[in-house]
């Protein structure tokens, strides 16, 4: 019988969370609820919101019989000792087109001040700001740490669920990415595609359209996604401190330093780009988002 390899032991885990709001309260959450750290430390701009989540937090741990600390941190250097940090902070803006590029303008100064700010930690920051991409880049412009953008992870799982609804087949059974932007544009990797290891024959324009339609429908009912975000970070965290190992669909540089969703390999915590076989036209379309998003970088005008 073959055993299982045992991962490296990495503990103590802690994990900062930076942000209060929706995505931030589920991140924290899905954190204390797998076991995955030793200690949270939760900050956010107002220190009632800071001390309330983790407060709420901690009761929640110990309803779960949860041996993790949970912490309030006053000031954003006091996460300096982090294994790994969750950006999901959010501007107060309007956004009547329930689009993500809508931040772009109200999020960036606050992305470039948090990476000022912590310009000496060098551990991974996972970027759940949108928009998620340009994010991603913006932070690593001012600060040495490897950032990993959480988007296309989200778009992966949500295309896998739909390929396994479409098909009729259980989800473990479907493998499949989705890469590039966390938009309309996203690259959706049919040609590689497998569904028991085997090719699939897919309704790439239906599972896009309802792929597209999956947050505004759920903006349209709750105001925010919040758990899928929340689980594709968690799933990101397992590899990136080194528990689990596999395939994560995550935001990194391109040689030209756009940050595009790329399918990462991860073996005990470090990781390198896997990219499934792509398409001529998928491949063209992922080199059209590469544009695309190096455009709307230098749209970002910094204070």
């Amino acid at each position: 019988m073959t055993r299982a390899r045992k991962l490296p032991e990495t503990r103590p885990v802690t994990v900062g969370v930076i942000g209060a709001g929706r995505v931030g309260r589920a991140v924290t959450a899905a954190v204390v609820t797998d076991s995955l750290a030793d200690a949270v430390l939760v900050h956010s701009r107002r220190s009632v919101e800071t001390a309330a989540l983790a407060a709420d937090a901690a009761d929640l741990a110990a309803t779960q019989h949860v041996a993790i600390r949970v912490d309030a941190v006053e000031h954003v250097r006091e996460l300096q000792a982090c294994s790994v940090i969750v950006v999901c902070v959010r501007a107060h803006f309007t956004n009547p087109t329930v689009s993500r590029a809508a931040g772009l303008t109200a999020n960036a100064p606050l992305i470039a001040g948090l990476a000022r700010q912590l310009v000496d930690y060098d551990r991974p920051i996972l970027m759940i700001t949108n928009p998620v991409d340009v994010m991603s880049r913006l932070y690593a412009a001012h600060s040495s740490a490897p950032v990993f953008g959480v988007g296309s992870n989200l778009d992966s799982a949500r295309f896998r669920g739909l390929v396994a609804a479409h098909l009729g087949v259980p989800l473990a059974a479907v493998r499949g990415s989705v890469l590039g932007a966390h938009d309309e544009s996203a690259t959706i990797c049919a040609h590689a595609t497998r569904v028991h290891n085997e090719p699939v024959a897919l309704p790439v324009g239906r599972i896009r359209e309802q792929l597209i339609a999956r947050s505004p429908t759920i903006i349209a009912g709750i105001d925010r996604t919040q758990h899928g975000p929340a689980g594709a970070a968690l799933s990101a965290l397992r590899k990136l401190v080194g528990l689990a190992e596999g395939h994560e669909e995550l935001a990194v540089p391109t040689p030209r330093g756009v940050y595009l969703g790329h399918r990462l390999r991860f073996v005990a915590g470090r990781s390198w780009i896997d990219c499934p076989e792509l398409s001529t036209t998928e491949q063209a379309c992922l080199d059209a988002t590469e544009r695309r998003l190096a455009a709307a970088y230098d749209r970002v005008h910094l204070p």
